[in-house]
């Protein structure tokens, strides 16, 4: 009976639903289907757990199938249709399912920045893009504007745009005067929650230009005598370890509380109070700007190094931040396993960087930086242990069953057929009665035949509650009282019409 359930049930013994589940998964391949507001990099990280799971049951998806199944599951769009023209129809081209992965997150990306530029350059608060509002008090309006009707614009129009900027009208934010005066001026625009630097020059020539305005309502910018240094030290906070860091998907900029991790680096004139979240007082200084090293293993005992650009420096730092979304932006790919829960970051088709969720689900990881300190190793001193398969592997079932604690017969043999415990192998399947055993059970305390609660006599002691059903329960009924036994356990129900019906309810009861 138990091998015809098995021959039933378990996919690796019944061939035909095996098949099914691989017919099943191609199908789900093949058919799945982006839509215009999904994000790519989640939805191809969905097919490449299916070609895993493939992959799992001896299914090969080749990389011409998967470049095919990954241009038909783009939504309708003229960019995605002149990038699938590209991929199949350029002749002599030869591109792997990585570059047109690559593709795919570059086209998505532009598609995101072109409906930023033509919102006027306003967001909602889940990271979607919006025709409205009022970017300094955070209100969010709707989406109105189309590309058809922003063409057919009367040409007064443009004399009623308001800038959210310097409150002017005839231009938009992304045409402020004093935004593109800034940035020719110093190459940075420090907003109130990211301090970053102009995207168009180099990243050390672009940390030498950062001008830092101080921002109204912060507090202890000006107690600071000897800032200089102040910031060549590190401050040490007791929760803060140099080589772990966070990978944050929710940090606008990367954090890094040692200065030994720059490469490149660039002091402000005066701090930046506009950090938030990183210290224990709630808001700590930011002291520079500039490019840090980190030095990765991604499990191959090599160690990888990778830069990140635009790392404040944050010497009250509880923790070192590694934004996601910046890293995206600097070129770096993320990639996220569903079933296991692992971030994987790629630069250049490269492994660089694997993240994995801790007890406390919190994704980090650990830099292997020349400067930081092992830590110091406990030594695991493991007390005397006997391999019984390694010396003695082939024994009969008596000996087995005293060996591993008097462990009944059916579990002894479900762990040999099952291969449980490598080198354990049973002369015999018959297991004699067992002295101890019976004797154990002899003296083993009996079961209560009833439960002893406390209670002598009915009625001692009661259990009451008054329980409303809804309104909505299709009956008259509002209220519910139930009383309950404590020495029986005998429970008695009172519908009631109104709740102050329940005292005589209760009196009748007690009489």
């Amino acid at each position: 009976m138990w091998k015809t359930l098995e021959e039933m049930f378990e996919a690796p013994t019944n061939k035909t639903l095996f098949v099914h589940q691989q017919r099943q998964l191609v199908h789900q391949l093949r058919s799945t289907r982006a839509k215009r507001d999904d994000d790519m990099n989640l939805h191809l990280g969905k097919l490449y757990d299916i070609r895993d799971h493939l992959a799992t049951m001896k299914y090969t998806v080749h990389d011409v199938d998967m470049v095919d199944a990954m241009l038909k599951s783009l939504p309708r769009h003229v960019k995605y249709q002149r990038l699938t023209e590209m991929v199949t129809l350029t002749p002599g081209s030869s591109y792997s399912v990585d570059d047109v992965r690559d593709l795919i997150l570059v086209a998505a990306s532009q598609l995101q920045e072109e409906r930023y530029e033509f919102s006027g350059g306003r967001v909602e608060n889940n990271g979607g893009r919006v025709g409205g509002g009022d970017a300094k008090t955070g209100k969010s309006g709707k989406q109105k504007h189309k590309s058809k009707q922003h063409q057919q614009q009367p040409d007064g129009f443009e004399s009623k745009l308001k800038c959210f900027q310097c409150n002017q009208k005839g231009h938009i934010k992304k045409y402020c005067p004093e935004l593109t005066g800034k940035k020719e001026a110093s190459g940075a625009d420090v907003s109130k929650s990211v301090s970053r630097c102009d995207d168009h020059s180099s990243a050390v020539s672009r940390q030498s230009q950062c001008e830092v305005h101080e921002v109204t309502g912060a507090s202890g910018a000006g107690n600071h005598s000897d800032t200089k240094d102040e910031s060549q030290k590190v401050v040490e906070v007791a929760n803060y370890k140099p080589r772990r860091w966070v990978y944050d998907t929710g940090a606008s900029t990367h954090i890094v509380g040692a200065k030994e991790y720059f490469v490149a680096y660039h002091e402000f004139e005066k701090p930046v109070e506009d950090i938030q979240g990183v210290a224990k007082g709630g808001q700590s200084p930011a002291r520079g700007v500039g490019v840090a090293a980190l030095a990765t293993d991604v499990g191959d005992g090599a160690l990888t190094t990778i830069f990140l650009e635009e790392a404040l420096f944050v010497p009250n730092a509880n923790w070192n931040l590694y934004s996601v979304g910046l890293a995206i932006k600097q070129g770096f790919v993320e990639r996220k396993n569903g079933r296991t829960g692992e971030c994987k970051v790629y630069r250049n088709g490269t492994l660089v960087l694997r993240s994995k969720p801790a007890p406390n689900n919190v994704w980090d990881f650990e830099a292997h930086n020349a400067w930081i300190e092992d830590p110091p190793r406990q030594v695991v001193e493991y007390g005397e242990m006997a391999n019984f398969t390694n010396a003695d592997g082939v024994a009969n079932i008596r000996t087995w069953h005293a060996r591993l604690g008097h462990t009944c017969a059916q579990h002894l043999k479900q762990m040999v057929d099952k291969e449980l415990v490598r080198g354990m192998l049973l002369k015999g399947r018959e297991l004699p009665t067992c002295g101890t055993c019976e004797l154990t059970k002899q003296k083993r305390k009996k079961r209560n035949k009833r439960f002893e609660r406390g209670f002598d006599e009915p009625n001692e002691t009661i259990f009451m509650d008054l329980m409303d059903p809804g309104k909505k329960n299709s009956t008259i009924y509002t209220q519910a009282l139930v009383i309950v036994d404590g020495y029986s356990r005998w429970m008695t129900v009172y519908v009631l019409t109104d709740k102050a019906a329940a005292s005589g309810y209760f009196q009748q009861y007690w009489r």
